[in-house]
């Protein structure tokens, strides 16, 4: 039993691993940072929850992903874009001209441990984020956590906004010649609450904000370029109805061109650093 919630904890934590994004911003969105152009973070909380059954995996990983490990997905807003260091006034706060950025992962499957409880370290395959903004004054800049999917890729009050911000998957990386994990952790039960921390990358591939994040900022552990970086720390969720709570800074990497860090998860509050595209 003591395994079993272990697995459903890394599980939830894998979904937090969206982290850190790499991207560029284009002309089609509203959303504006005032003409800044070095790096930024976005602040963001959210939760996550592990599925066992909902859904199963995508047919290339049904021979890998362990069964009955479940789908990990989860649901967040960003309260802030700030710059890299923090240390100035925010770009961009949550109801700035009325404008609210929510989100949504899943898709996230285990299919590789390591070690034993109290210190497991899980690898996950797979894996896709979806984040919308809408400019509408009657969003007061909270979603319906009592709410449950419609669809794997679909959530009252999150979803329904309509076209989306930004879209992407994770991508296989985050460990050197390893060409199947998207997201990797290490999670201990010794502390209470339960804690840990995770890492992967992932590629931006549409939205409204497309153009502006598409950057390929970071270089993975095999050498590909990607757009988006993810680093978390995970704690138990302070609600029954889900999972896990991510909390973290991320920080921007120093590249020549566009970055960004994104940080999604199971009950998230974390930092999403980016870079943003000069206009020319």
């Amino acid at each position: 039993m003591r395994e079993e919630k272990m697995k459903k904890f890394l599980s939830v934590l894998a979904v937090c691993a969206v982290g850190s994004v790499a991207v560029g911003v284009g002309s089609a969105s509203a959303f504006s940072l005032g003409g800044y152009t070095d790096g930024v973070e976005f602040v963001i909380t959210g939760l996550t929850l592990s599925a066992d059954t909902t859904y199963a995996p995508p047919d290339a990983f049904v021979d890998t992903v362990i069964p009955g490990s479940g789908e990990t997905w989860g649901i967040f807003r960003v309260t802030a874009v700030q710059t890299g260091d923090g240390s100035s006034t925010p770009l961009w706060v949550q109801g700035q001209d009325h404008e609210q950025i929510y989100g949504l992962v899943y898709g996230l499957y285990d299919w590789k441990y390591a070690g034993s409880s109290p210190d497991v370290q899980i690898s996950q395959l797979g894996g896709q984020f979806d984040m919308y903004i809408s400019s509408t004054p009657g969003h007061a800049g909270e979603y319906d956590i009592t709410q449950s999917r419609t669809a794997q890729d679909a959530y009252p009050t999150i979803t329904d906004i309509g076209t989306a911000f930004l879209t992407g998957s994770f991508t296989p990386g985050i460990v050197a010649d390893d060409y199947t994990t998207t997201i990797y952790q290490n999670v201990t039960s010794t502390t209470s609450p339960a804690n840990g921390a995770g890492a992967g990358y992932g590629d931006l591939t549409g939205g409204t904000a497309f153009s502006m994040f598409n950057t390929d900022g970071f270089t993975d552990a095999n050498g590909n370029q990607r757009d988006v970086h993810i680093t978390f720390n995970v704690a138990n969720s302070p609600s029954d109805l889900w999972d896990q709570k991510i909390t973290g800074p991320i920080q921007t990497n120093p590249v020549p061109i566009p970055s960004a860090m994104l940080l999604l998860g199971t009950g998230l509050a974390g930092l999403v650093g980016l870079r943003r595209k000069s206009n020319t």
